[in-house]
């Protein structure tokens, strides 16, 4: 792998399973004072979990969680002092429907660090603990997100989010600080579709495709002074153009696609930055390089405005770490919980935006974009594009509805059922998780959409359950409980649905539905395994299959599950394999 005649990347290693365990960046420094090749090296456990990089030590609890991250953190120096590399400790906690309710963060003691006069914790990392409250359709209901001082007494601010009676679009955000004052509340507004049209006076314009077109500080979608979008047959975002100023700039964006995820291989601007290290009368570009993996496509290495980078990603290939030709870390992201929280630069010494704090400057400026795996964050709106939708890490939902349309279930604003540790949305349509299948002794990659299209026969009851199931229904977000026992459900548990003669028919149930209904019901975006439970299950007992006592029904956004947590028997959803 090579850019410019030059290698990016060299010695690969794989496991016997295919997935990438070495590798290094031949033309990147171990570190400023290190010349050998910065080196990566990664271990699993026998679940398949990443537990150590170059970058990150994690650990996973026995519903597949991550609930601790150790992670490598770049902090400033004294003075003159060069930057030093701490470790940042993370804790993460669940509710019973696995949303993520809780993120603590602290430097660790090893190695020894020492944080430069009038520079806290917060400089370095903005919140140091963050919490969420949801309501029964997963909407975050608060937060309260916490900065330690150095007076000893932390900074918090609680943050009340409040949904349209009837509906789960946000209206508002109220915020209240523990040092008092007066925090104006943001509004929202919405369209026909449940599109975010107005967000506190930052207004969004939609195209005949329902994609974002234009950005203006007014109602009027003819403002010149706007940021116009682009896109192509495939939800592709190929062109941005920037007017606000003088001097309109655009940005051509390339993309490499296949049915499961769409990742950019770069963005070409009209422009060139003061530092740009390209040759003569070359614009600012990015052009990223990718490997594959369980997960999809890892981002590895980057060519920003004629400098190379290594790019350390997390365990669902999030990039976290930019490094430079020279060593110096140029660009890091801490996991926190939904992203809400800025990265910082070495051109910035390591401190959030904001920070008060004046610091070295220990790289040259680089401007990266991507988030978690088909995001692209966009500074002028402070939103990421996600392929088919816009994400607000500030506020962990999407601002449009899920665009299948009812089908979409209780919550078509949610991001990945409020797991954002475990799963992802690389299309910006459903949560794709992937874990080890020992059956098949290799990873196993899941969307909703995969395991509807996968064979209806031989669904997994009990101990036939595969092995990623369990992880897969606890990355799920649960609906309320069950009130109503159904004897026919239980006798039922796990048979076969079969096609016969142009029929799809379960055994035991004289219910049949042609093969046409079945595929009108699919191209609408029901789907089989839906359509199953609520079709054939209901036909001897009238009941819907979240109407089961004891019974647990799951929700991902466009499919569902039924679960026993007794019996572990898994009614639809997941086949077989």
């Amino acid at each position: 792998m090579a850019w410019n005649g030059a290698p990016l990347v060299s010695a690969l290693k794989w496991s016997p399973l295919g997935v990438p365990t070495e590798w290094t960046w031949p033309g990147i420094k171990m570190s400023p004072t290190d010349p050998s090749a910065l080196l990566e090296s990664r271990q699993y456990n026998t679940a398949g979990q990443l537990i150590h990089s170059g970058l990150l030590d994690l650990t996973w609890d026995a519903a597949g969680r991550v609930t601790a991250i150790a992670q490598s953190h770049m902090i400033p120096g004294s003075g003159s002092d060069p930057a030093q590399r701490g470790m940042v400790s993370s804790s993460f906690n669940y509710n019973a429907t696995g949303n993520l309710t809780a993120s603590a963060h602290a430097l660790m003691a090893t190695p020894a660090v020492t944080l430069p006069a009038g520079v806290t914790l917060p400089d370095l990392v903005g919140y140091t603990s963050l919490g969420y409250s949801y309501d029964a359709n997963g909407n975050r209901t608060s937060g309260v997100f916490t900065k330690a001082t150095g007076t000893g007494t932390p900074l918090t601010l609680t943050r009340t989010y409040a949904t349209t009676t009837g509906t789960n679009r946000l209206a508002s955000v109220t915020t209240s600080s523990s040092a008092g004052g007066t925090i104006p509340a943001k509004t929202y507004e919405y369209d026909a579709s449940g599109s975010l049209t107005n967000a506190a006076g930052q207004y969004l314009h939609y195209g005949a495709n329902g994609r974002v077109a234009k950005l203006t500080n007014t109602s009027s979608s003819t403002d010149p002074l706007a940021v116009s979008y682009v896109y192509n047959s495939s939800s592709q975002r190929v062109l941005k153009t920037d007017a606000r100023t003088a001097g309109t700039t655009s940005s051509e964006h390339a993309f490499y696609s296949d049915d499961d995820e769409t990742s950019p291989l770069g963005f070409y601007s009209s422009q060139r930055s003061s530092n740009s290290a390209a040759p003569a009368g070359e614009n600012d570009s990015t052009e990223l390089l990718y490997l594959p993996t369980a997960n999809g496509l890892m981002p590895i290495a980057a060519q920003i405005n004629g400098r190379i980078y290594a790019i350390d990603t997390d365990h669902l290939n999030t990039p976290r770490r930019l490094t430079n030709a020279d060593g110096q870390v140029a660009w890091q992201w801490l996991i926190t919980g939904f992203g809400e929280v800025s990265p910082t630069t070495g051109a910035g010494g390591y401190l959030q935006p904001g920070s008060t704090v004046t610091a070295a400057s220990y790289a040259p400026a680089v401007t990266f974009n991507l988030r978690y795996p088909g995001q692209q964050w966009d500074q002028e709106t402070g939103l990421a594009y996600n392929i088919n939708r816009y994400y607000d890490a500030s506020s962990g939902r999407y601002i449009q509805a899920d665009p299948i349309g009812l089908d979409g279930g209780w919550n078509r604003f949610a991001y990945v059922g409020g797991n954002p540790l475990n799963g992802t949305d690389p299309l910006g349509l459903m949560t794709w998780q992937s874990w080890w299948d020992a059956s098949v002794a290799g990873f196993q990659s899941e969307t909703p959409w995969s395991a509807a299209m996968r064979a209806l026969e031989s669904w997994p009851v009990g101990a036939s359950m595969v092995g990623g199931a369990g992880r897969y229904i606890a990355g799920l977000s649960k609906a309320p409980a069950a009130t109503e026992a159904s004897a026919f459900c239980s006798a039922n548990a796990g048979r076969t649905i079969k096609l016969s003669n142009g029929f799809y028919e379960a055994a035991g149930s004289p219910f049949k539905f042609s093969e046409y209904y079945y595929k009108k019901l699919w191209n609408t975006g029901r789907g089989a395994p839906f359509l199953q439970a609520e079709e054939v299950l209901g036909t001897a007992s009238s009941i819907t299959p979240d109407r089961m006592a004891g019974f647990y029904r799951y929700f991902n956004g466009t499919l569902e599950m039924v679960y026993n947590p007794t019996t572990q028997e898994v009614w639809h959803l997941m086949p077989a394999r």
